[in-house]
């Protein structure tokens, strides 16, 4: 058993919806039961709710240890539900955090010189999987090589102004 975590890119204007009321997360997590009840009637929801996900299943601790090898530290940080504040919000047992524009922007920042190549140059001595055992070689060129995928939808989230929601369930 393990956690599964996903995160979520959401508006300005959706977060503002979100801190309102923490049970309009079901939206974020795409259980929608009225729709109206977060929009006004006559809103274009279908704009409003283009929510990008990105899904690290059960591998985002190992995703924080190679960013934390390399020296991703903020990186790390941020999607690290140790460091979070889970008090937030408080949504059906998920551990849920948010994640500002602003810290968006330095997480891609961050990440813009890591590809594939760079990365797979580095020695991971210290990088497991979420068990504790340590990684081959195959499995460790498989979370450097999704890597490129986690830092596109970052750089989407940082161009549009978005939030990350993040939720580990």
């Amino acid at each position: 058993m393990g956690v599964c975590t996903t995160a979520y890119s959401i508006t300005p204007k959706m977060m503002k919806k979100v801190r309102a009321d923490n049970e309009n997360l079901a939206y974020v997590f795409d259980y929608f039961e009225d729709e109206d009840s977060i929009f006004g009637a006559g809103e274009d929801k279908g704009k409003l709710w283009e929510i990008e996900s990105h899904d690290f299943d059960k591998g985002i601790e190992t995703y924080i240890h190679i960013f934390r090898e390399v020296g991703f530290t903020k990186t790390a940080r941020n999607i690290d539900s140790e460091y979070a504040d889970l008090d937030a919000f408080d949504y059906g047992g998920y551990d849920t955090w948010a994640i500002p524009p602003s810290g968006v922007k330095a997480m891609c920042k961050e990440l813009a010189n890591a590809t594939f190549e760079v990365l797979k140059a580095k020695e991971f001595p210290d990088v497991t999987d979420r068990r504790g055992s340590p990684l081959l070689e195959s499995e460790l060129e498989s979370y450097l090589s999704d890597i490129e995928s986690i830092k596109k939808f970052f750089d989407k989230a940082s161009e549009q102004g978005n939030y990350l929601i993040f939720a580990e369930a």
